[in-house]
């Protein structure tokens, strides 16, 4: 504790007496010093008694040092074994005066069996010295983290209002639970016991402790049903009781029992049997029947077409005429017609040569093919018209065509077969041929000279858009002995071309 003591002089009389006579003098008569020295000389008076002290000694005996102002001492420490303080009031020095730092204050230093020491301080804070804490909290020496000890809170510590979460309670038996088992005695069990298991009601009742369930009557809806595929039905597709599965059905099927009478699925309907269908169709759903007879909807009336002629079959027709439109008559008669080419009218005369030394020859009039030359200067023509009847609707084709190998000859041979359909005022010797087709050979193991082969049904492709009836018609066969495996003259012969024919 610091303790400022303030010593004021205002005025010393000093009384000198001698035996002689008494003398009074002012002090205010002597010099004014602001510091004094440590052996200026000060009066006491003590009774009868006058003394002089220095002011050192009088500065020493009340605590001072030196340099320091009478007016300015205080204590700085003040050491004390033990003290009790109540109601203390310190005072330090006036405002007007300078304190040894702006925030001094007294601290107090607390040593456990130490005595308390009061110093100056630059802090505000009071900082205890701490003994650990012992028992049920716990501290550390000079700590203010405190630690509740092991096992320190027993049940008469616990609140019977406290709430304790589950994760700080032990962990227990696996798969149970706590209960009372009614006499206030705490127990686990793993299940529920059936006499404890409350009434349930709703879609699925059970009386008050059994466990006995029971569906309510329509508690099962479609939408708690289980889901089926699709485009099916739920039953027994047998013909004993057994669990329900899904009858699926496929597209125009209906539901059914079988003709046995032991299985039920989706199939056709088999009129044949009397209990498959029943009554007579009502007029008012009979369908709209179309083509050569005709009704109208939900009507049985029913109409023949005017021009109703339908023979399926053989039938033999007697006495009957049939006139066709050509002839003035409706009706359209169409058949299959054929063009035989016997011999042909020219030929190239280079490759391709007409015989005509010896009409006794059976090749006479036919042309020798050369076995080497190109189909441009190996070729013969026909020169006919273009049918009057032919349907260009109809392909044609080569039926057959008909040749005489000149020599023994195995290998292969190839023909193509070209046309030009000519319009009048068009050149008649020398037409624009196209849509060339290929007749290939494959040859004769066999084939020895003089034999006749055949190549046969080979569609004309495109020729049916490109010829008019009743023009002249050019057709041309040529052979390429230059390609074809064949090194031999073969001799041309008939050619049959087939048409569609309508009238």
């Amino acid at each position: 504790m610091k303790r400022k003591l303030l010593f004021r002089v205002t005025a010393v009389v000093l009384a000198i007496a001698s035996l002689a006579a008494t003398i009074v003098v002012k002090i205010s008569e002597f010099p004014a010093v602001t510091t004094p020295a440590d052996t200026d000389l000060l009066l006491l008076a003590s009774g009868a008694t006058n003394k002089n002290i220095t002011f050192a000694n009088f500065r020493n005996a009340i605590g001072g040092t030196s340099g320091t102002a009478v007016n300015n001492i205080y204590v700085t420490n003040i050491s004390v074994t033990n003290i009790n303080v109540q109601n203390v009031t310190l005072k330090g020095k006036s405002i007007a005066e300078t304190y040894v730092n702006a925030t001094d204050v007294l601290r107090p230093n607390f040593k456990d069996g130490a005595a308390i020491t009061f110093v100056v301080s630059a802090t505000t804070n009071i900082t205890p010295t701490l003994g650990a804490l012992t028992g049920d909290v716990t501290t550390s020496a000079n700590g203010l983290a405190t630690t509740i000890a092991n096992s320190a809170i027993t049940d008469a510590k616990v609140s019977s209002s406290a709430a304790i979460a589950r994760s700080k309670l032990a962990a227990g038996t696996a798969n149970h639970i706590l209960i009372n088992d009614g006499s206030g005695v705490a127990s686990s069990e793993a299940t529920l016991g059936a006499a404890r298991f409350p009434a349930l009601s709703g879609d699925v009742t059970t009386p008050g402790g059994s466990l006995a369930s029971t569906i309510a009557a329509n508690a099962v809806t479609d939408a708690k049903f289980r889901q089926g595929v699709a485009r099916s039905v739920v039953g027994v597709t047998g013909n004993a009781t057994a669990n329900i599965a899904d009858i699926q059905g496929t597209a125009d099927q209906v539901l059914r029992v079988n003709g046995a009478g032991t299985a039920l699925g989706f199939g056709a309907i088999d009129l044949s049997k009397t209990a498959a269908v029943g009554g007579v169709l009502q007029a008012a759903s009979f369908p709209p029947l179309t083509g050569d007879v005709t009704t109208s909807a939900g009507s049985l009336a029913t109409t023949a077409a005017a021009t109703l002629s339908r023979i399926v079959g053989t039938e033999v027709l007697q006495n009957k005429t049939i006139t066709t439109a050509g002839d003035g008559g409706n009706n359209t008669l169409k058949t299959k017609s054929y063009l035989i080419l016997a011999a042909p009218h020219s030929c190239d005369g280079v490759g391709a040569i007409i015989y005509t030394n010896d009409n006794t020859k059976a090749y006479f009039g036919q042309a020798a093919f050369s076995g080497s030359a190109a189909a441009t200067a190996n070729f013969v023509e026909y020169r006919i018209t273009v049918p009057e009847d032919i349907d260009t609707s109809v392909n044609l084709k080569v039926e057959r065509f008909k040749f005489r190998l000149g020599a023994a000859d195995t290998g292969a041979h190839s023909y193509v077969i070209s046309q030009a359909s000519v319009a009048d005022s068009a050149s008649h010797d020398s037409p624009t041929l196209g849509q060339s087709v290929t007749l290939s050979f494959a040859g004769d193991a066999s084939g020895a000279s003089g034999d006749v082969e055949t190549i046969s049904s080979v569609t004309l492709t495109n020729w049916l858009s490109n010829v008019t009836a009743g023009q002249l018609w050019v057709i041309r066969l040529a052979r390429n002995g230059d390609t074809d495996a064949s090194t031999q003259v073969s001799y041309s012969g008939p050619l049959v071309i087939s048409y569609g024919a309508t009238q």
